[in-house]
């Protein structure tokens, strides 16, 4: 039984709420999703009338998270990502950068469907702390970037979970925090550990690699600056080289992100069809 049983709060109507909570959790701990997805929706719920709350049940997520259980922590990611939408009308941004590290350390468990929930979740904490969060979101960048960088060929057997967990993490900060992801990969070159992940022999990374880019050219072209055209030139040059390469994997990312290209209507597209 959870070391945090007794939760804070009014007296009144404690012990009805003690239930309520508990049989919350109960479900969000189902091996069935749709039971998890009720749950979740019922802690926001329940989240949105009793705030004061807040303290219990981010205990409860902490040991969600540190169970070996899977169903716990999708749960737990499923719970998040609803309750986080309550907004700073709650206590909820005070929690976020204590929790930033603990996501982090799940992106580091050898299972694709836990990480890529756990990536989602991680970019909805950082966008929800606003800028309490901005030394721990910079930290998470730097870790996805190092996890990238790690090997500058992919393994083979293609077995490094990190590396998935690297591009999934820059994908959901390119969409939740766009100006702060756009800055630290293209002020030093960082962008070219995106690169590197064309070459991995899995599809889901090489895929995600891609649209990491497309969205880098999406932001790029919204811009009114005269870096632009530079901008564009040098991810267009890193396509070329990958599309003339003899590496089969690098050839399949530098085609996935032309053709994403080719089929938008964006103005990064239309500069690099020219150029095409």
């Amino acid at each position: 039984m959870s070391s945090h049983h007794h939760i804070g709060g009014p007296s009144a109507g404690g012990a009805r709420r003690n239930i309520e909570l508990e049989n919350i959790f109960k479900e969000l701990k189902s091996k069935n999703a749709t039971v998890q997805q009720e749950a979740a929706r019922k802690l926001y719920v329940y989240l949105v009338k009793h705030p004061e709350y807040c303290d219990y049940i981010f205990d409860q997520f902490y040991e969600l998270l540190e169970s070996d259980l899977k169903e716990y922590k999708l749960g737990c990611f499923l719970a998040m990502n609803k309750i986080l939408s309550v907004g700073r009308e709650t206590r909820i941004v005070h929690y976020v950068n204590k929790f930033i590290p603990t996501m982090l350390k799940q992106l580091t468990i050898n299972n694709p469907e836990l990480v890529e929930k756990a990536a989602e979740c991680l970019s909805n904490l950082a966008k929800a702390g606003g800028s309490v969060t901005a030394e721990n979101v910079e930290k998470a960048l730097d870790e996805a970037i190092r996890w990238l960088s790690k090997e500058k060929k992919a393994s083979k057997v293609g077995s490094d979970i990190k590396r998935y967990s690297g591009v999934l993490l820059l994908r959901e900060f390119c969409k939740k925090l766009p100006i702060i992801t756009f800055n630290k990969l293209f002020d030093n070159e960082s962008y070219k550990c995106i690169f590197l992940a064309f070459r991995d022999p899995r599809v889901a990374v090489r895929d995600t690699a891609a649209e990491c880019i497309n969205i880098c050219l999406n932001l790029i072209s919204e811009r009114e600056s005269k870096s632009k055209d530079n901008l564009l030139g040098i991810i267009y040059k890193e396509i070329k080289l990958a599309y003339e390469d003899q590496d089969p994997n690098y050839q399949y990312s530098s085609l996935t992100v032309l053709s994403a290209i080719l089929s938008s209507k964006g103005k990064g597209g239309e500069i690099l069809k020219v150029r095409i």
